[in-house]
């Protein structure tokens, strides 16, 4: 069975002075001289081209801060300080568009990519420059290997052979019978696009955004609720696209639709929010990252596992981490270089919900949709077979033929 939501979420609502002697001293002014000394000239001069050198260097500070990193904003007010002493004040940046609300929020590279918000060439004169899409393998190697951005040392072996953190199919029809679901997909930036079929090139007025469910992430996300219902599993897509009117608060729109959610169906076990990546080089090269599954080209593919680490209320992390150290398993056993390396994030990206709450990465805005696409479908038919106690005998061609 599978239920497909649009909804609608709201925004969720956030000792005494001592007065100093005064002496009253004859003073004698001393007599007039003719004209102003050097020495006060010299240093009314410097004063002044201080002023203003201080005033140039914070507008520059001002213009270029805004483009650049907290890191290298550090660097440059450090620069300031040790040219000036007290350095000279500089504007903040703006937060840029975040994945997660509050304590949640990643503070580093997780802003939209330059690709997805850069103007094109306007003038005619100019010839719009294009920029290679690069194929690229970027497959894990090792099954305990974790792109860690975390100072925590989570033990994988341990986590490995340790029970599924949540109730397994069975045990969900016992108790909940074969309709409640089970699965809850949703698509916190819905709007993730992909490039077009045969594309080589991009320039930057390409956006790869789409409103388009049947052309964006949504579309990948409606192949792994066919494949789950077609492997016996109750599953919601929720094809909302949380960021389509804006992207700074989709997260918190999402974390609202979760909660709503699990309210009315508390039979959920798993939530899955798929996205796609965006990998672009220093040189403006976007990487495809792609393997094959059965003969044809396949996205590459890779769980996003949230902590606590940057103060989110998500004690519970390393049964999410668990879940996907075994979807990793599945997957390495069933495609070679299919599953990029696990990363484990410092934000807590809305996985406090469920002990099987993941963001899944499907290929990257590199990658065709029908790549995207078989690369959705290979990842939920491995989820299916880990919470069905490996009875999934689905293939991708069963779904994408």
């Amino acid at each position: 069975m599978t239920k497909t939501h649009l909804g609608n979420t709201e925004k969720p609502y956030r000792g005494p002075i001592n007065e100093t002697e005064r002496r009253l001293v004859l003073y004698t002014p001393p007599a007039k001289r003719k004209g102003t000394p050097i020495r006060h000239r010299i240093l009314s001069f410097a004063c002044a081209f201080f002023c203003v050198f201080s005033a140039a260097i914070g507008g520059i500070n001002t213009a270029t801060y805004a483009q650049r990193t907290s890191m290298e904003g550090i660097v440059l007010r450090l620069g300031n300080f040790a040219l000036f002493g007290l350095g000279t004040i500089t504007a903040q940046k703006e937060n840029p568009p975040q994945r997660f609300p509050s304590t949640d929020v990643p503070d580093e590279s997780d802003t939209i990519p330059p690709s997805e918000s850069a103007d094109g060439e306007t003038n005619e004169n100019v010839q719009t420059v294009r920029y290679p899409i690069q194929a690229a393998d970027i497959g894990g190697k090792d099954l305990h290997a974790l792109l860690n951005e975390t100072t925590y040392e989570p033990d994988t072996e341990a986590l490995l052979s340790s029970a599924l953190p949540f109730p397994d199919l069975t045990e969900h029809m016992k108790k909940y019978g074969p309709d409640e679901p089970y699965v809850l997909i949703l698509h916190t930036h819905g709007t993730e696009a992909f490039s077009p079929e045969g594309a080589d090139t991009y320039t930057t007025s390409d956006s790869f955004r789409s409103d388009d469910v049947s052309q964006n992430i949504v579309a990948v996300g409606a192949v792994m609720a066919e494949t789950f219902e077609r492997a016996g599993i109750p599953v919601i897509h929720v094809t909302e696209m949380f960021d389509k009117d804006s992207y700074r608060d989709s997260y918190s729109r999402a974390a609202a639709a979760i909660r709503e959610y699990i309210k009315e169906y508390p039979s959920i076990q798993i939530v899955l929010d798929v996205h796609r990546d965006s990998i672009i080089r220093t040189d403006m090269t976007k990487i495809r990252p792609i393997t094959t599954v059965n003969g044809k080209d396949t996205a590459q593919f890779m769980t996003v596992v949230g902590t606590d680490f940057k103060g989110a209320n998500h004690p519970d992390w390393t049964k999410n981490l668990s879940f996907a150290l075994k979807i990793q398993e599945n997957l390495m056993g069933r495609a070679d270089r299919f599953a990029r390396t696990v990363n484990l994030r410092g934000a807590g990206f809305n996985q406090q919900y469920t002990k099987g709450s993941l963001l899944l990465e499907v290929g990257s805005c590199g990658n065709t949709l029908t790549e995207a696409k078989r690369a959705g479908a290979l990842a939920a038919i491995a989820i299916a077979d880990i919470v069905s106690g490996g009875k999934c005998t689905l293939t991708v061609s069963d779904i994408l033929p």
